[in-house]
């Protein structure tokens, strides 16, 4: 178990968006959660990846009480987040990207790191693009900067909010095919919050948010 969620509830200004919601979830494992827009899917995956307090329950990532753990250095440290929006440093070259989770962290990047970012801008097919300034970047290559850039500090759980949800069909497949790949590849978990049926049942697990609750459905 590297997660695990009991009763978490979560309301803005008296208006409930999660009822008790309960998740575990396994490592290496891929976990979807699906639901339609508004229903609460992003709140919930930003409360798990300590992006977001919530108001009643109880935390657990990595068997520490979320709470309870110095909350800025397991963000840095064992999360790595992918958005629909890329998130993206546009005055900066990819590289540059790709290794600012490291600088934010504090940590030496030496050559067994460059080596290792090397080998992940050559996974996403971007290893051409590196000294490019990412305002220059098609759409599907600034998310496939993004997944490379959430490997950057090797984090036991990635986190990816509606990863698709920008791009066209055929780049959406792409970036669909390459996550569930690349999160196999290294042997990480991944916790996914999607509109798309068919990214949420390639996953292992899949639930469904929708009215406050989390339904497992398979």
């Amino acid at each position: 178990m590297i997660l695990n969620a009991k009763g978490l509830c979560k309301s803005f200004d008296g208006l409930p968006v999660l009822s008790g919601v309960d998740l575990t979830i396994l490592k290496n494992s891929s976990v979807a959660i699906q639901g339609r827009s508004g229903e609460g899917k992003t709140t919930l995956l930003h409360i798990l990846g300590g992006l977001e307090d919530f108001d009643e329950g109880k935390l657990e990532v990595l068997g520490e009480d979320i709470r309870k753990t110095p909350i800025a250095k397991l963000r840095s440290e064992s999360f790595g987040f992918i958005f629909q929006n890329y998130n993206l440093l546009y005055d900066f070259t990819l590289l540059e990207n790709i290794v600012m989770p490291a600088r934010i962290a504090r940590r030496r990047i030496n050559r067994a790191h460059l080596h290792y970012i090397e080998e992940l801008l050559e996974q996403v097919g971007l290893q051409d693009r590196k000294h490019f300034p990412v305002k220059y970047l098609s759409g599907g290559e600034k998310q496939r900067a993004a997944i490379a850039r959430a490997l950057c500090n090797k984090p036991d759980i990635l986190f990816a909010d509606e990863p698709t949800g920008n791009l066209d069909f055929e780049n959406g497949e792409i970036i669909h095919k390459l996550l569930l790949d690349m999160v196999r590849l290294y042997q990480k978990t991944l916790l996914l919050v999607t509109h798309e049926e068919s990214f949420a049942r390639s996953c292992d697990q899949c639930y469904t948010l929708s009215k406050n609750i989390l339904t497992c459905e398979f």
